[in-house]
């Protein structure tokens, strides 16, 4: 079973990888959104217990979806501080920013302003339910 799981970690990432070498870079990122998910998922099901026998962890999808919503938090504004970006710079290459591209375009919101009650709501609940 580890040796599955290592090649199905190993195979799913040199996938994503070189697509988006290759420039199908939306079909990369969903790719490794779920690739990103499953891992997530596999460490907080054990780390919880989640699969133990006999074992059941009523807070393990509270403690799962702190993960993700801390993940969106905290994320970008790291990745963006080092690459010194705007600490809320929207990119235009993965699905996610021209989503929110998108929705700043036609609603004419100041996305700066939108994404840091956005982001700083997300990071007090994640917390919370990471905490509990």
């Amino acid at each position: 079973m580890n040796l599955l799981l290592a090649l199905g970690l190993i195979i799913f990432e040199a996938v994503y990888e070189s697509l988006a070498h290759r420039g199908a870079k939306a079909v990369a990122g969903i790719i490794e959104f779920f690739y990103r998910a499953g891992v997530a998922f596999i460490i907080f099901s054990w780390s919880t217990g989640y699969f133990d026998a006999g074992v059941y962890n009523p807070n393990f999808w509270y403690i799962l979806f702190g993960y993700v919503m801390v993940r969106f938090a905290i994320f970008d504004v790291v990745y963006n501080l080092i690459c010194k970006n705007p600490v809320f710079y929207i990119g235009n290459t993965k699905i996610y920013d021209k989503g929110f591209a998108w929705f700043f375009r036609w609603s004419g919101i100041s996305a700066g302003h939108f994404l840091f009650m956005f982001k700083l709501i997300f990071l007090i609940i994640g917390i919370i339910w990471l905490l509990k």
